[in-house]
């Protein structure tokens, strides 16, 4: 489909562009043909680097005229590299034009960013409300409101009621902003995420992999003007001697500190995902700290502080927001719960031929939780299947028997795995780069194989000394459930929920035809039941580590062998409340 995109993609802004490059990056994975339409409002004066209004901003640019044209050709070829325009441009004296489009796209999108900020535009800009597509489609992908209430000359509700009308999907990016325009219509506003916000950080890497600023540094991005931030850097700076990198028009009385206004959104992505910390009062450098998991502080002393209360608030991490001058440590983040929370609240826009549609956070959430769920019940299923068929084969003994092997192995694989399972699935979550996943994955299956050598190793001589019975079914299932464990971590950790649920239910239907065939035809009795067991479940993890899925699975041959200096740990960065004897054990190496 070709779809054409509205919205502050000019603006000499990093969430403006970027916010442009996510939307049509989002679409284009989809498959769709998508283009940005090249349209200026006057709204962009403000943006733009000439600003004839403002006599004073006129003259910070000449006398700072280097930076300022740095920054504009910064902003410039981001555009061309990323926006694929409309080859005609199209102006606030040229609105009729915009008609035209109508005969090339089959769908029309506005948003995100504050195309509907109505203080913002001084009033209703209709080609942001899309008044020019005529009978296609229309959707508002997150348009931002910013504001809750405008100013009576810019809020023409009429105007506004008959534009919303004509919408097949409305969306809004603020739930604080959502009772200004939901009265006007009678059709539900949904509110989704910033389109930074679908994509992943792979998605941002090319921008992030070149380093700005060199050595450890603290990134300050300063929206508007806020003593509190700027106060509090200040102390942060003389307290504990941090180095800070901004981006501003104008020298901010920060010691030890450097001015960078010159860069496009290319470097700021690099300087928030280099930064040791962040400090703003930008919606935008609040979601790139997220995404890049960096300790980071908002100061949302303004009325646009909405859009990052909710956010943060979504998140579970509130804490992050003050609106005094705070100077004092960051605390940590658990990141695997902002992660988790932002999968199950996130938005993900999917078009097709037939129609439109959303997949909000209500969907997304019961979409993975019965993925999920049919995998975890399987088990249980497989239990309750067989149960009729273990007590008319079995007698009352051989079970009892079996049922004693399977506690004790039960109680084994925690002490062989050293729940590195565990984990692993929440470093994974954590971790953002291949690099660093395929990391975890070689330590967590070397601490695993050596568990389990050792744990046999103990078993034989176990049994050379003792003689007790059953101790190789109880090895052969400690290994396999173990196994089982460690692909199901590694697939979870990997957000692949369909490979897990088909792994479990695949291992499930396995055991339930093994014991079948074990139990009722060949009469195997108990070894036939933990045959089943030990097949059904080693089998099925070998295939997943073997095969993968999706490519989830990366197994890196260690070279040289792990060793305990540098990597502080997978269970110790992870789930330090875990076994905290174990966590200081594990893996406090890296692997070369």
């Amino acid at each position: 489909m070709n779809i054409g995109i509205i919205t502050f993609h000019g603006a000499l802004n990093f969430g403006s562009a970027l916010q442009a490059y996510a939307l049509r990056t989002a679409l284009v994975n989809e498959g769709h043909k998508v283009r940005i339409i090249n349209y200026r409002a006057l709204d962009y004066e403000q943006y733009s680097l000439i600003q004839v209004r403002h006599p004073r901003k006129l003259l910070r640019t000449l006398t700072h005229w280097k930076s300022f044209h740095s920054r504009w050709s910064a902003f410039n070829s981001f555009a061309n590299d990323y926006f694929s325009l409309t080859d005609k441009a199209y102006s606030s004296n040229e609105e009729g034009a915009l008609a035209e489009l109508a005969a090339e796209f089959d769908c029309f999108i506005c948003g995100s960013d504050q195309i509907w900020n109505l203080d913002c535009t001084r009033g209703v800009v209709e080609p942001f409300f899309l008044s020019f597509a005529g009978d296609k489609r229309r959707i508002a992908y997150a348009p931002s409101l910013a504001h809750t209430s405008f100013k009576p000359e810019n809020f023409d509700q009429e105007k506004v009621a008959s534009l919303l009308s004509k919408f097949d999907y409305l969306s809004v990016r603020e739930e604080e902003t959502l009772p200004l325009f939901q009265p006007l219509v009678d059709k539900p506003i949904d509110v989704v995420l910033d389109p930074t916000l679908l994509l992943g950080v792979s998605d941002y890497a090319d921008m992030s992999v070149k380093a700005v600023v060199d050595g450890e540094y603290a990134f300050l991005y300063l929206l508007r003007d806020c003593s509190e931030l700027i106060e509090s850097a200040c102390r942060m700076a003389l307290d504990s001697g941090v180095r800070f990198a901004y981006v501003s028009d104008r020298d901010l009385p920060i010691p030890n500190s450097i001015n960078l206004f010159g860069i496009g959104p290319r470097e700021f992505i690099s300087l928030i995902a280099h930064a040791s910390l962040v400090l703003t009062n930008s919606f935008h450098a609040t979601v790139f700290s997220v995404l890049f998991h960096k300790p980071f502080r908002v100061f949302a002393t303004d009325k646009s502080g909405a859009r990052m209360r909710d956010l943060l608030y979504n998140l579970g991490i509130s804490e992050r927001c003050v609106s005094l001058v705070c100077a004092d440590g960051i605390a940590p983040v658990d990141w695997g719960k902002v992660d988790l929370a932002l999968a199950a609240s996130g938005a993900f826009l999917a078009i097709s031929e037939k129609g439109t549609f959303v997949m909000g956070e209500t969907r997304r959430l019961i979409k993975n939780t019965g993925i999920i769920a049919v995998g975890g019940m399987a088990t249980k299923l497989v239990q309750f299947l067989l149960l009729p068929l273990y007590t008319s084969v079995l007698s009352t003994a051989d079970y009892g028997t079996v049922d004693y092997i399977n506690t004790i192995a039960l109680f084994c694989v925690p002490a062989v795995s050293l729940l590195m399972d565990e984990a692993l699935f929440r470093f994974l979550i954590d971790c953002r780069t291949d690099e660093g996943r395929a990391k975890a994955v070689t330590a967590s299956c070397v601490v695993l194989l050596a568990g389990c050598v050792s744990f046999t190793v103990l078993a034989i001589l176990v049994w050379l000394l003792f003689k007790p019975e059953n101790a190789g079914w109880v090895v052969g299932l400690v290994v396999a459930g173990a196994l089982l464990q460690m692909a199901s971590a590694v697939l979870r950790g990997f957000g692949d929920t369909v490979g897990y649920s088909v792994m479990n239910f695949t291992a499930s239907a396995l055991t339930i035809l093994l014991n079948v065939l074990f139990i009722a035809i060949l009469r195997w009795g108990v070894v036939g039941m933990l045959s089943a067991t030990v097949i059904a479940q080693g089998g099925v993890a070998s295939c997943s580590w073997s095969c993968g899925s999706s490519g989830a699975i990366s197994i890196r041959r260690p070279s040289p062998f792990p060793t305990l200096a540098t990597f502080y740990g997978i269970h110790f960065r992870s789930s330090p409340t875990r076994f905290p004897g174990l966590s200081i054990t594990c893996w406090t190496g890296s692997l070369s």
